[in-house]
C-alpha cells in the first residue's frame, strides 16, 4: 500500500489506513442531536439482552483498562456535566432493591479486592479528607438516627426481619462468634457474667465427685468453667483428669426422648476442642453415661 494523501484517515488524526477512516475514527468529534438520542434510547428501552451477549460484551471488556489520561478526562467531564448527580434525592424501589440485592447475594470479595479499595481511599483521596459535616447535617443524622429506633422494634419491623431469616443459615463458625461476642458484651456491660445454673445438679455434680473421686467444678463451687475460644459453660468440669459433665433436664430432648441436636454439635465441639471424657446425666431417666 502506498503511503499516499488517499490513504490518511479522514477523521485527521493524520494516520494511514486501508479505507476512508480507521477503525472507530468515522464519528470523532460528531455529537449526536437531542432527537436521534432520543429515538436510540426509544429503540432500546425494555430490550432485553441475551446471557450469550452478556457474556460476549463481558469478555470483551475482561481485563481491559483505560490509561491514566483517559481517567482524567473522564473524571473531569463527569464533573463539568455533574454527572452522578441524577440520582440525587430519588430513592430506589423495592423491586429494583430486590433485583440488587439477588444480583449480589453469595458475592465474597477477595482480600486483595477489599485492600485495593482501602488503598484507594486512604488519605486525600477519601471524599471527606480534612472535611467536616455541618452541625444543620449533625443535627439532621441525629433525628434520623430517632425515628430509626423508634421504628426498628414496632411488630412490623419485627416480622420484616423475622420473614428475611426465613431459609437462611448461619455457619458454626459463625455461631461461635455471635456466641462469643455476646458473653463479651454482657460482660462489659454487667462487670461480669453468672449464667442461669440448676441447684439440683450441683448437688447431684458434687454427689458424683464424692463417689469417683473427681474434683468437678460447677456454678456453686468457683463458677462453671468458660471455654471462652468456643463461648460455652460447662456444668462440670474437673481440670486435672480433664472430664465433663453436662447435667440434662427434660428440656434437652426431644418429643421422641432424643437428644437435640444443638446440644450434641455443642458436645462434640467440646469434645474436639478439650480431647476429653465427656459424660452426660438424664435427669428424667436417672441415668449416667459416658459419650464414645
Amino acid at each position: 500500500m502506498k503511503n499516499n494523501k488517499n490513504n490518511l484517515c479522514k477523521c485527521g488524526c493524520g494516520n494511514f489506513c486501508k479505507q476512508n477512516y480507521l477503525k472507530g475514527h468515522g464519528r470523532r468529534g460528531k455529537k449526536n442531536s437531542i432527537e436521534h438520542n432520543n429515538k436510540i434510547g426509544l429503540a432500546n428501552k425494555n430490550r432485553i439482552i441475551s446471557e450469550d451477549e452478556k457474556n460476549r460484551l463481558r469478555l470483551l471488556n475482561l481485563n481491559k483498562k483505560h490509561t491514566e489520561e483517559t481517567k482524567q478526562k473522564m473524571s473531569k467531564i463527569a464533573k463539568e456535566k455533574g454527572f452522578g448527580l441524577w440520582m440525587n434525592g430519588r430513592k430506589l424501589s423495592e423491586k429494583t432493591r430486590l433485583k440488587i440485592s439477588e444480583a449480589n447475594k453469595g458475592h465474597v470479595v477477595s482480600n486483595e479486592t477489599k485492600h485495593k479499595i482501602s488503598k484507594a481511599n486512604i488519605g486525600e483521596k477519601n471524599g471527606m479528607y480534612m472535611k467536616t459535616h455541618t452541625d444543620e447535617y449533625k443535627e439532621r443524622l441525629r433525628n434520623e438516627i430517632v425515628n430509626v429506633r423508634k421504628n426498628a422494634h414496632n411488630l412490623e419491623a419485627i416480622e420484616k426481619r423475622r420473614i428475611k431469616q426465613i431459609g437462611k443459615k448461619v455457619s458454626d463458625e459463625t455461631k461461635r462468634k455471635m456466641r462469643i461476642s455476646k458473653i463479651q458484651y454482657i460482660k462489659n456491660k454487667n462487670k461480669g457474667i453468672c449464667p442461669m445454673y440448676n441447684t439440683n445438679a450441683c448437688k447431684y455434680l458434687d454427689e458424683l465427685s464424692k463417689k469417683n473421686n473427681w474434683e468437678l467444678q460447677h456454678a456453686l463451687n468457683g463458677g462453671e468453667y468458660h471455654i471462652s475460644e468456643l463461648g460455652y459453660f460447662i456444668d462440670g468440669y474437673d481440670s486435672k483428669k480433664n472430664i465433663v459433665v453436662e447435667y440434662d433436664e427434660n428440656l434437652h430432648y426431644d418429643s421422641n426422648g432424643n437428644l437435640k441436636m444443638k446440644d450434641i454439635t455443642r458436645q462434640n465441639e467440646i469434645i474436639n476442642y478439650l480431647k476429653c471424657n465427656f459424660f452426660r446425666y438424664n435427669e428424667k431417666k436417672g441415668e449416667l453415661y459416658e459419650v464414645s
